[in-house]
This record gives C-alpha cells, structure tokens and sequence, in this order.
C-alpha cells in the first residue's frame, strides 16, 4: 500500500459537436448505455446524471447478444469493480503494511472501492477469486492458524506477500480504460470549455450531415420538462467548428506537461490529437436527396471539413473511417441508441480505433482509496469538501499534506475533480464536478428565460440577463449553489473568485457584482457600423479565434489596474452579448465596441488612440499566454482591406508600432500597400527625431511609455529595483509580477506605465534610477531620447 502502484493504458476522449447533433447517441452507442434526450451541460456524462469523466473497461465478450463477439468498450457494475478492486489490494500486499490494517479495514469495509459512480480510476476484467488465490496463498494457512476465516480476510487480516521496494505490475499492460467526456453544444457552453478542458487524447466530432456546414448552428436545449432557445442568434456550423477545434487541439496539450510533479505518474502523450468524425441524422439526409432538395453531399462535406482542419494538421491526425478510399465519416444511425440496439458496425470499428490511441499512467494504490473516499465522502453532503477534509482524509491513509495536494493535482488532471490551489478556493475542493458546472448551467438557463422578459425585471435581474452582471443573490439563486452555501458560509464570494481565476468573469469596479460575458446570448455582427467614419482595428488571427479567447480576453482587459485603478469599465447596456460589447478607457468620453469575428477581434472608437491599441494589445498577449490556447509570440494587427479583390480580406499593418514609424498596411492577397484612411490614428504618429521633451525635467505621459520602453528594453532582472528608485510601492510592483506571472517584458511595460502616472515621473528622474539601480548603459541611452 506505501508503494504499490498500479499502471493502466488510458484514452481520454471528448465528444463534441453543435447542439442536438446527437453526441449523446454516440456515447450510448459506444458504451451499450441508455440513451438520455437532456441537453448535455457544459462538460458532464450525464448517464450517471454527474458531471464527470466516464471510466470504463474494455473487454472482449462472446456475448452475442449484444455485440456478437466484437471488442466492445462497456461500463463497470458496481459489484464488479468492488470485487476487482479487493482484490487488486490483495495482490498489492506489502510487508510493512501490517501498521496499515485499521486504515485497510475501513476502507475495505466499505465495499465502495473505485465504483463507477464514485468515478475512480478502474481495473481491467480478472479473476478474482484466482487473483486473491495468487495473492493470498503464501499467507493462507497463517491466516487459518489465527482463525480468521477465508471469505473475510481482506477486512479481518491485510497479509504482507512482496518485499517492500516491489511495484505492482501485473497485468499492467492490460488494463485498457477509456475516459469519456461529454460536452454541451450551446455556443455559451462551447466558449466556456476551454476554461474546463481536460488533457483529451481523442476528439469524436459529431456532424449532423442532413444540414449544411453553411448553415446556422442549432440553438436548442432539451431540460428536463422544456425545451428552450439559449440564442437568438447563432454561428455557422463550420465557424463554430473552426473556432471549436482549434481551442481544443490547443488546450489538450497543457496539463500534463505544465504539472511538472505529476510527470512520474503520467506518461507523456501523443503530441498530436486524433480526432473520429462520425456523421449523424443521415436517415433525414437520405430523405432530402429523395425529395431533390439541394444539400451538400457527404463527400462535399468531407472535403470542407479537410479545409477546416488544414491549419491545424501538424497538432492533430484525422482517424479515417477508411483510409484507402480516403472516407473520412464513420456514419452512424442515432436512432439504434434511441431502440437499445447496440450492434453497429461502424460504432464496432471506432470501439477498436478508441484502443489503439493509449497512454500511460501510474496510480499509487493510496491514491485510490484516497479518491474513493473522497467521493464516498462529498456525495453525503453537497459536493464539495475543505482542504482540511481531505488532508484528515489522506493521513488515515499515511499521506503527508503534500502528498494530498500533489494527488488533488493528479486527480484534477484527470478530471475526477476541481482544485485550484492558485485561486481563492485554494481551501476547497469540487469533489463532485457538477458541484460547479451545474450553477453555470442555472446562470444560462436563467439568462435564456429571462431575457425576452427582461425590461419587466428588477434592475439586479435585468442587468445579469441583458449585461452578464452576477450578484451573490443572483448566484443564490441557483440551486446548487444554494445547497453548497449551506455548508461554506462564504461560497458565493470563493466561487466568483474561482471564474476570476479561471477568466471567464471579473469583479466590476465600484459594483458588488461580476461581469460573465460567456454566458451572454451572441449578436449577428456582421453588418454592423458603430463609428462609420473611423475604420475598425482588426486583431488578426490567419485560422480563426480560438474558442472562448474573447470573452477571456474582455475579462482580462477589465482587470487591468494602474495605480491600484481599473483602467477600463464595461458600459451598461441591453446591446451587450457574448461577441459584442461596449466598454470605456477611464478618462475618455466615448464607449468603445469590442466585436468578437471569426478571424479577428474588431475595435471600434470614434476617437481612435493608441492607448486603447496598446491596452487590447496586452490583454490579448496575457490571455493567450495564460491559456495556452495558440502557439503565436504576436497577434497582427489589420484592418478590411479596401482593395476590390474578392472575397473579403484585411489588410495588415506594417512598421514599427512602438515608435509610430512607417506605419503601412499591406494586403495580404495582393501584397501591395493600400491606404487605409484614418488607420494611422490607431497609432503613434512619432517622427525620427526625439519622441520625449527635450528637458529632462519636463513631466512625462503614459503616450512617452513606447520610447521609453525600447530604450530600457535591455533591462531585464533589475526592473524591481528600478522601480523601486522611481517611487513605486513594493505592493504594487508584486502585484505586477504575480499577475504578470513573470513575464518580464510586461512587468516593465505596466511598471513604467504605473510611473508615468506619478507626478515625478520626468527623464531626470528615470535616468537616475537606471543608474542607482547600477545600469549606467541604459541610462545613457535614455539620456539620449
């Protein structure tokens, strides 16, 4: 038990699609499991009505009645996994565990050991009876002598069998385990996952083909007595797909590799995704061909859907349904899971492709009686459960407190359960994943109710359905949270921490209250001309926006402080959605429109500055980083280019922005330069000659921050102490490294500009902090500015 291990070959898998395309069919399919109608929640299965990864063994049953001798992955009963688990503890036996019997007994006792529901890491299909005789008889007839009966041993005597460095392997190259995840298909849901995603090895992406992929997303959700719309307004099918798989692809690659003390246990994957597209409702496509109603063909969409996947080619891999004839969609008829009829063929051979795509891990058999009580624990109250709990939990089982919290990280990773031990809820634990998907679930429902209604609403009501404002008695007012608030007095306050923590809400200044623009209906933008006059800046993004950057973004952007000062607001207003909204740069009059489009970010101002640019510029950085959702170092910046070459296209700026120089827009059809009237005004307008006062003594502006910024830009460690000889307090320089989690480039851009906002802050100044600080070469340089 204090080092027996147990190693498994794992696949973890997503399913994904738009709303109602029929994932949920997919699952029953694969796993020989009901089918539910419900809408899925944001990421959940909701067989076992939890949100969790499903667990599940693969096994090759002669039972033709159900799947005519085919290897098939299917769910573990209960009963069975208990009997599994016994008796891999009983194989597991270690000479020093004698002193570990109270703990074993108890645990053992339970008969509850890594059941599906409690969602533990499984075991494959043994014997058990032979398992326990192997395990068990060197110690069988001690045991005997003690008069400790056979049928009871496992919870009256644990008999040490292997010396005590011995790891437990057996039958580790056989234990294949598939983790499903399913997942929502509302847009709200989608922009949310990222926030949410596991590490997934696999993407099963769903495609309804009696559709076009030109066509509008479905914007249907099924509840439990009603279906409702969640938007008015919805996104093409292969806009979404766009957006969706290039977050996906690029979120799967973070956990495992950003959680350095989990590498020993996790074996590192495959660097590139395999996605299975499985094509449904292709009952209703035979129908529309037969009534000669024009619809694009199964070929035409797999043809689009190569097209769509091209820019991601070297992060994931296409699993053909055959390779040879180059088809790429595993049809599939949803209506079998609807009958109970488990026998498909083609659900048969992705069952197989599902096996061939395995990693490994390595679990300490502590870790799984620690996770089961975990489990066993939160489903008698409400889900979530202290730190201390768990720590209370893991010393019965021998674990140090940081051997806990290095098992909640391993646990999280897997996502048998929430722990962000860097956010306020460090002192918390979401055992029970649906303990905090579940709320955002009531917060949408809600907002898709109440909207149409709104304007008859209090004003706390109106604000959260029209604007995405959240209270705490908005929050109350899900069921859920209400439960859990039962139990943590203070919840309401920890979990608007943890949206904060994870960007998908931020605390508005001056207000009790947080804006959570993902939950928020979207807006068809594509026609849309707030400030006729002035061209729109573009953040362009060559394959699309990822998923869910946007909202991040707006969130991260609303964050940014000076002087212990936000900087910008969100303007309250009924013309807010999740892809488009109004904010305003404190100390200027005029809003600014913030429109999310398929390939890029639009910035609308009638006073264009680039003190807006420079802002957007860094909340966009930041959030890319943190999220680690794209591979690119900048985000170019463009406009729609006024060229008369079709289709529709941008323009990108060229030059140096920093300084203002040589600003130009170069098509990216053409390649010529085209004149782009009033783009300039995004920019510096800096000339070759000093962009600072000539006297160094001369007071200096946030607008003095670029030049100042190259001049220093080989200041690197030192920048702490420089700011420290500017005047700058030591609680807002950490803060600036704790949110600029060391990126040293923007710890100075936001030192200098906290400094430029001072009213000591003149050349003189800078240059004699360079040169306490020991950088007499950069103080030079600034002397020359």
């Amino acid at each position: 038990m204090k080092y027996g291990s147990i190693e498994y070959h794992v696949r973890t898998s997503i399913v994904q699609g738009e709303a109602r395309v029929g994932k949920t069919c997919v699952k029953s399919l694969l796993l020989s499991q009901p089918y539910e109608s419900l809408s899925t929640n944001c990421i959940e299965t909701p067989v076992i009505g939890t949100f969790s990864v499903e667990r599940y063994s693969a096994s090759s049953s002669t039972d033709t009645t159900n799947n005519e001798g085919r290897e098939c992955w299917t769910a573990i009963e209960e009963k069975e996994m208990t009997e599994k688990i016994m008796a891999e503890l009983q194989m597991a036996a270690k000479t020093n565990l004698r002193e570990s019997l109270p703990a074993m007994k108890e645990y053992i006792s339970t008969n509850k050991f890594l059941t599906s529901d409690d969602k533990g890491v499984g075991l494959e299909k043994i014997d058990v009876s032979e398992a326990s005789k192997k395990a068990t008889t060197p110690a069988t007839n001690r045991v005997k002598e003690r008069g400790i009966s056979d049928s009871n041993s496992a919870m009256q005597f644990y008999e040490p069998v292997y010396d005590e460095k011995q790891e437990v392997k057996r039958l580790g190259e056989h234990r294949d385990w598939l983790y499903l995840i399913d997942s929502g298909g509302q847009i709200q849901f989608q922009k949310l996952l990222p926030a949410f995603m596991p590490f997934v090895s696999v993407l099963i992406l769903v495609i309804n083909v009696s559709k076009s992929l030109s066509d509008f997303s479905s914007t249907s959700m099924q509840l439990t007595n009603e279906v409702i719309d969640v938007d008015k307004h919805s996104l093409k099918v292969k806009e979404v797909l766009k957006q969706l798989l290039l977050a996906i692809v690029s979120a799967s690659n973070r956990h495992a590799l950003d959680n350095h003390d989990l590498l020993q246990y996790v074996e590192a994957p495959p660097k590139e995704m395999n996605i299975i597209a499985v094509a449904t409702h292709c009952d209703k496509y035979e129908e529309l061909l037969k009534e000669g109603k024009e619809i694009e063909t199964i070929e035409t969409k797999e043809e689009m859907l190569m097209d769509i996947f091209r820019p991601i080619e070297n992060s994931c891999k296409l699993i053909y349904q055959d390779s040879e004839a180059c088809k790429l969609f595993h049809v599939i008829d949803g209506r079998k899971a609807e009958r109970g009829e488990y026998n498909d063929p083609v659900i048969a051979q992705i069952s197989s492709k599902l096996k061939d795509q395995a990693y490994k891990i390595k679990v300490p058999l502590k870790w799984h009686c620690f996770g089961n009580s975990l489990h066993k624990e939160a489903s008698n109250g409400c889900g979530v459960m202290s730190l201390s709990q768990c720590k209370d939990i893991g010393n019965k089982l021998y674990m140090s407190s940081d051997e806990v919290l290095t098992c909640l990280k391993f646990l999280h990773m897997l996502n048998m359960l929430f722990y962000y031990p860097d956010s306020p809820a460090k002192d918390i634990v979401f055992v029970e994943l649906e303990s905090l998907i579940d709320i955002i679930r009531d917060l949408m429902v809600m907002v898709s109710r109440d909207r149409p209604k709104w304007a008859r609403a209090s004003s706390e009501v109106r604000g959260f359905v029209t604007e995405g404002t959240i209270s705490i008695s908005i929050l109350k007012k899900s069921g859920k949270c209400a439960k859990i608030s039962q139990v943590f007095p203070n919840f309401e306050s920890v979990l608007l921490g943890v949206f904060e923590h994870l960007l998908i809400a931020v605390p508005l200044h001056g207000e009790d209250c947080f804006l959570m623009p993902a939950i928020l209906p979207a807006k068809d933008v594509s026609d849309i001309k707030p400030f006729p006059s002035r061209p729109p800046l573009l953040f362009y993004f060559e394959n699309s926006v990822p998923m869910g950057l946007f909202c991040a973004t707006v969130v991260n952007l609303l964050s940014l402080k000076r002087n212990n000062h936000n900087t910008w607001r969100i303007i309250r207003s009924d013309d807010n959605y999740s892809n488009h909204l109004l904010i305003a740069k404190s100390g200027m009059e005029e809003s600014i429109v913030l429109v999310e489009g398929l390939d890029y970010f639009e910035v609308y101002a009638k006073e264009p500055t680039f003190l807006v640019t420079d802002d957007i510029t860094s909340a966009i950085d930041y959030t890319v980083r943190k999220c680690k959702l794209i591979k690119l170092e900048k985000i170019p910046k463009a406009f729609h280019c006024p060229c008369s070459v079709m289709p529709a296209h941008v323009a990108i700026v060229e030059g140096d922005e920093e300084k203002g120089l040589d600003i130009g827009f170069q098509c990216i059809l053409t390649k010529r330069t085209v004149d782009i009237n009033g783009g300039r005004r995004w920019f510096r307008t800096g000339t070759k000659g000093s962009l600072v006062p000539f006297d160094i003594k001369e007071k200096l502006s946030e607008e003095h921050a670029p030049p100042i910024l190259v001049a220093i830009k080989n200041l690197v460690s030192e920048w702490q102490i420089v700011g420290t000889f500017l005047d700058i307090e030591d609680r807002v320089l950490k803060t600036i490294d704790s949110e600029c989690r060391g990126a040293v480039a923007e710890c100075k851009r936001r030192m200098i500009i906290s400094w430029l906002n001072q009213e000591n802050a003149t050349r003189e100044k800078l240059i004699e902090a360079l040169d306490n600080a020991g950088r007499h070469d950069i103080a030079t340089v600034v002397k020359k500015l």
